[in-house]
């Protein structure tokens, strides 16, 4: 008897912590808190402790952000396949107590961004919280294709973040390692809505594959394509990048090749959404990598 209570007791306990988890997305969440980690030390402050307070910080603050979010999505997460097994739309958790607490950690990361990394850091996240909860979930989601622009913004202040964290400044670098992001962003999130097409027309998302169908999202991310090799190459001529802007110029043209491909219709749409994703992983470890080699191998030269 005693055994199967404690056996009750843990599986409660597990089904908890895994919804935790599942409440902040945590693939998603560890990608940006990267593009944080790579605008940091891309801006020539290679300091460990630096970069370990401001990825902390940010985490936290954006995974109380896509709490908050998951909060006012419960309803249509109900109607998708792909989320109507999160932990709200479930009901494992309570909904008013995730709010009322993802708000208070909200809070306390604003403020410790700002004791402990800088203004300019507190200012772009609560800029990305304005931008996503504000401007994409509540004013635009629901109503418009054109939630993807709050949307990119939204996701492209992590990287901004962490290059003025590391002290670097809003001048030409830090706006074109930013743009790489925010170009990067549309593609993703267009392969994301051809990928679960019937998702999103369900629950009456006006995603662009849903409004306009494959041919004007295809030519749309194509678009985004050609600026995100735009932005790969002012990295590259801001001197932010050398090697690894030849996995950004692949992943561009590859983003480009996935555009064409959604044109000709949906069926591949898994292997472009995850080959744009990888890609920008790989670009952001390159990233990350040379910054690393310049600070500690050719600077103290």
């Amino acid at each position: 008897m005693l055994q199967h209570v404690q056996s009750r007791r843990w599986a409660v306990m597990s089904r908890y912590a895994t919804s935790i988890l599942q409440l902040i997305k945590p693939r998603q969440t560890l990608l940006l808190v990267l593009t944080l980690i790579a605008g940091y030390l891309a801006a020539g402050d290679g300091s460990l402790v630096g970069v370990f307070k401001a990825a902390t910080i940010g985490f936290v603050a954006i995974s109380a952000t896509t709490a908050i979010n998951m909060y006012l999505d419960r309803d249509i997460d109900l109607l998708m396949e792909r989320t109507r097994k999160r932990p709200l739309a479930k009901g494992y958790l309570d909904p008013s107590l995730v709010l009322y607490s993802s708000f208070t950690i909200l809070i306390l990361s604003f403020l410790l961004g700002y004791l402990l990394v800088g203004t300019s850091f507190a200012v772009v996240m609560f800029a990305g919280f304005i931008l996503n909860i504000v401007f994409y979930t509540i004013l635009t989601k629901r109503r418009t294709p054109l939630s993807i622009v709050p949307g990119s913004l939204a996701g492209s202040t992590p990287i901004l973040g962490g290059w003025l964290a590391g002290g670097g400044d809003l001048g030409f670098e830090g706006l074109s390692l930013t743009a790489v992001v925010l170009f990067w962003t549309p593609i993703h999130t267009l392969l994301l809505g051809v990928l679960f097409y019937r998702d999103y027309s369900r629950a009456n998302i006006p995603v662009l594959p849903v409004v306009k169908g494959a041919r004007a999202t295809g030519v749309a991310v194509a678009a985004s394509s050609l600026g995100l090799l735009a932005a790969i190459v002012m990295v590259h001529y801001s001197g932010l990048a050398l090697y690894s802007t030849l996995i950004g110029a692949l992943l561009a043209i590859y983003s480009m090749y996935a555009g064409y491909g959604v044109t000709r219709g949906m069926p591949r749409a898994k292997k472009y959404f995850v080959g744009v994703n990888l890609g920008l992983l790989a670009y952001l470890l390159g990233l990350i990598v040379e910054s690393i080699y310049r600070y500690y191998l050719v600077a103290p030269q």
